[in-house]
């Protein structure tokens, strides 16, 4: 090989070394941002667990509730009414 060729060999690698560090910068700022919408889908997803426990609840106290007969509903509605007032008239009696 004569000094040229190698010269010319050399000049390709350089440009070779300096596409490949180019290419690894872009794939580290690629990595930095998926990472960061990895943190910001999980904390998402979080989030949206718990909607889901909370509606889940929720579904389950409105099926207990319209499990209840209507005469029961009524006899508790006319309990707590009476509770309500108790605590009125505790609170009136504290108040004196």
């Amino acid at each position: 090989m004569n000094p040229q060729d190698l010269q010319n060999e050399i000049a390709d690698l350089r440009t070779n070394v300096a596409a490949l560090i180019e290419g690894l910068s872009e794939m580290r700022k690629s990595d930095l941002q998926l990472r960061q919408q990895i943190s910001e889908l999980k904390s998402e997803n979080t989030n949206y667990k718990e909607q889901i426990s909370f509606l889940e609840e929720k579904n389950k106290m409105l099926g207990l509730a319209t499990a209840v007969p209507l005469e029961e509903k009524l006899e508790m509605k006319r309990k707590i009414r009476e509770l309500v007032r108790d605590i009125d008239d505790c609170i009136t009696m504290i108040n004196k």
